[in-house]
């Protein structure tokens, strides 16, 4: 049964009050792009810090590719790529949001675009949960470029340099918490639990290493609720006493205090006994990632039997 985005909006609270249907309309009745007085862009970037900050362009999408585009060829786990900013902690829940379609629908409204006979008004809008309550979150399309260059300093589409759904995204969720810099630390537990409105569960491995029935239990546990669409997360704990430091690299390739995103949470068959996997992926999207064994390259995929 088709729902009238109309009725949906009814169910969610505007965040400062600002209507996105009332605002699209005055916008196409007037002839003009949406500025977000509410919120001016400028201030969306006030006291970021430990942050090498260039000089930063304001600009619209269509100022920085000649056509762009929302969402193209569809949503997928892989299109969320981090920027500038530290905040690995958003951009894996928005790829572990990702591989949920139906959720992603619900907090990241598809039918949304640039062009103009759809509607385009310069005014996008997204949904996230916050102490009992779904708000709608406007903004305008203005996103922080690199100055002198059209490189977004902000999340960007890895897949597409003409899709904006990413930057946007953060965008939304930056004025949402306040700022840019509310965004410089943070747990993707909270992230996942203001996208979804459901209740996040952590769980700390370091004192159970040892503990194969409880392993045992913890993979079952994330395989189920992995079909039941969960979102989920993992990082590295630092531990400074260790000499294991936030942001160092691994031999193993993975990084200490930055949150991967958990894609798949399944068994194969190799050597005549079952291997459980977990998949994770990193929100930097660049070359760094698990170098162990079952890395991307590694010749034992091609040993999978055949089952």
């Amino acid at each position: 049964m088709a729902i009238k985005l109309s009725s949906i909006l009814r169910t969610v609270t505007p965040l400062f009050g600002q209507d996105y249907l009332d605002l699209r309309e005055i916008c196409k009745a007037t002839n003009s792009l949406f500025v977000d007085n509410n919120f001016p862009f400028e201030s969306l970037l006030e006291n970021v810090r430990d942050v090498v900050l260039p000089k930063i362009v304001w600009k619209r999408p269509f100022q920085i590719v000649d056509k762009p585009y929302f969402i193209q060829g569809g949503i997928s786990r892989k299109d969320p790529q981090q920027g500038y900013l530290g905040d690995c902690w958003f951009i894996s829940a928005a790829a572990a949001l990702a591989h949920r379609p139906g959720l992603f629908s619900r907090v990241v409204p598809p039918d949304q675009s640039f062009d103009v006979e759809e509607g385009y008004a310069g005014i996008f809008h997204f949904r996230f949960w916050n102490y009992g309550k779904w708000y709608s979150v406007v903004i305008d399309d203005f996103l922080p470029v690199i100055g002198g260059t059209n490189r977004l300093w902000c999340a960007r589409s890895k897949k597409n340099d003409e899709e904006f759904w990413v930057g946007l995204f953060e965008k939304a969720y930056a004025k949402f918490q306040g700022g840019y810099d509310k965004l410089q630390i943070g747990a993707a537990a909270v992230a996942m639990a203001d996208m979804t409105g459901g209740i996040e569960q952590v769980f700390l491995l370091d004192e159970r290493r040892q503990d194969l029935e409880f392993h045992d239990f913890l993979y079952n546990f994330l395989q189920k609720t992995m079909k039941l669409g969960s979102l989920m997360t993992a990082s590295i704990n630092p531990k400074p006493k260790e000499g294991i430091h936030f942001m160092d690299l691994l031999d193993n390739g993975l990084v200490v205090g930055h949150a991967f995103a958990v894609t798949a949470v399944t068994e194969m068959h190799h050597g005549g006994r079952m291997i459980k996997m977990i998949r994770v992926r990193n929100p930097w999207g660049n070359e760094i990632e698990w170098k162990g064994r079952w890395k991307d390259s590694d010749i034992v995929w091609k040993e999978i039997d055949d089952v």
